[in-house]
């Protein structure tokens, strides 16, 4: 296949012409065919490239029809796309609005555009309304990046990773295809908000297959989501971990709810060894992936599939992360030998750094030398270990502390906190006290789970506290937010305080 053909654009388009009727996006509101999503992605590209050559493109919309469309029409403008999550804090949107400097930002209507256009660097507003029907008389060349996704810095100023559409085809085409073998009898959830770099597999793997995108989109879907898994028929499923645990929660972790799913696929945070096993006993023929990989190395650079046979044979603390997927390498440095350390991860399709902040992409982004070629490289933050042929992931390098001059693993106590019983648990170092969140009720019982932590981990790293809590809060991603537990905390004990 030539780099032309291999181009994610082409891809989908090939769709487009091998069955223009069948249907693309299957949304509460609006179904799309893939003629149609074909069709309203050029009226955005001729939108697009009425402002900027290679136009740069803000989509400030909720997963739907008009984001998939904005996102396919920025490429084929030639240009390249920031998605946002709609639900973030304004003063966050704004700073990425700022950042970015769109040519044209995309959002929902007139009075979001109303709101949004007053702000730096906003560029021309455009909602799905105002996009006239219309093609390119052709599509330019393309720009070198395909999308920008800002995530957390450490300095709390959003950081922007720039990909590149060389590394997006790489991705889609060399492992994404052949490896999760989408077809057209497959729906595929979209469950990720778009500003999420898991929602680019969903959206590109999908409609390069030729399957159904279906958006959850409704409060009790992203609530609920095993029933809508069984409700639309879902067939490929990709979320953090973390969802599981919500599933587990509403008791839906059964046959009923999940028996017709294909391929579950799961990122972003560790996936342990009761996960698998509860999607198992609900699914026994069901193929399950994990997958690592920074928002740095275009989505995921390792993964590993297992089925309900082979599963325990990679089953530590957590599961494995299996292996490189083609084009990447690790490198464990600053460890053991090479058999831990932290994950120099190096390819040649790398992020390209980030987004107007060369000091943080001098820190991060470096270029190593390989079997003599010079090769481009991300450090990870991310400590691993290797066994054989597969890989580990032991916890952030950040998620090491030492408290009172013990070096302590954040995540050794989480684990065995879980093997005790407790389905979900989070610790976290707050000045020079560790404590340690379970879900359960505010009275659980903690005196039996402190003496069995006793039993298993040296007395510097038991918790000085055990705090109950009836559910986890969660940030945009799903995944579990520590600051909002703390704040929590905060509450509860001047609650208690007397007056």
């Amino acid at each position: 296949m030539s780099e032309r053909e291999s181009d994610v654009l082409d891809l989908f388009l090939d769709q487009t012409l091998s069955h223009p009727a069948s249907l693309a996006i299957d949304h509460p509101q609006r179904k799309l065919s893939y003629g149609e999503l074909a069709a309203l992605s050029r009226s955005y590209a001729a939108a697009f490239l009425r402002e900027s050559l290679h136009p740069r493109v803000l989509i400030h919309l909720p997963q739907g029809p008009d984001a998939y469309a904005s996102m396919l029409g920025a490429l084929m403008a030639g240009g390249y796309y920031c998605p946002v999550n709609i639900d973030l804090p304004f003063h966050r949107r704004s700073e990425i609005i700022a950042q970015f400097q769109p040519d044209v930002l995309v959002c929902s209507d007139p009075d979001a555009a109303a709101q949004l256009s007053p702000l730096p660097g906003c560029g021309r507003t455009l909602w799905p309304a105002a996009v006239p029907t219309g093609s390119p008389v052709d599509f330019p060349s393309p720009h070198e990046l395909a999308y920008v996704i800002f995530t957390s810095g450490s300095t709390g100023r959003p950081k922007g990773v720039r990909i590149k559409r060389a590394a997006l085809n790489h991705f889609i085409s060399s492992w994404a295809l052949p490896v999760l073998e989408p077809t057209p009898r497959d729906r595929w959830a979209q469950f990720a908000n778009i500003g999420f770099d898991i929602c680019v597999v969903d959206v590109f793997s999908c409609l390069a297959g030729g399957g159904t995108l279906v958006p959850f989109v409704e409060r009790e879907e992203r609530i609920r989501p095993a029933q809508a898994i069984k409700k639309h028929g879902i067939t490929i499923w990709y979320s953090v971990p973390s969802v599981l645990d919500l599933m587990n929660q509403a008791g839906h972790l059964t046959e009923d709810h999940l028996s017709g799913l294909r391929v579950a696929m799961f990122g972003g945070e560790p996936l342990c060894p009761h996960h698998a096993r509860a999607l198992f006993e609900a699914n026994p023929g069901l193929v399950l992936y994990n997958v690592y990989g920074p928002t740095e190395t275009t989505i995921v650079c390792t993964w590993l599939a297992v089925t309900r046979e082979n599963y325990s044979a990679y089953c530590d603390r957590t599961l494995s992360i299996g292996r490189p997927i083609p084009g990447w390498r690790i490198d464990l440095i600053d460890g053991n030998a090479g058999h831990n350390g932290e994950a120099l991860i190096s390819g040649d399709f790398i992020g390209a750094g980030y987004w107007g902040d060369s000091a943080q992409t001098d820190t991060a982004f470096q270029t190593v030398t390989i079997e003599g070629r010079q090769v481009p490289a991300y450090r990870s933050g991310d400590w691993l270990e290797r066994r054989g042929d597969v890989y580990f992931f032991r916890n952030r390098i950040d998620r090491q502390v030492k408290v009172r001059g013990h070096r302590i693993e954040l995540d050794e106590i989480d684990f065995y906190i879980r093997e005790f019983g407790i389905r979900n648990s989070r610790t976290i170092v707050h000045g020079h006290r560790i404590l340690a969140f379970i879900e359960g009720p505010e009275d659980y019982p903690t005196a039996p789970l402190r003496e069995y932590l006793l039993s298993r981990l040296a007395r510097h790293s038991v918790p000085h506290r055990l705090v109950s809590v009836p559910a986890f809060p969660r940030n945009a991603n799903d995944k579990i937010d520590a600051q909002a537990l703390l704040s929590l905390l905060s509450t509860r004990i001047r609650q208690r305080k007397p007056a």
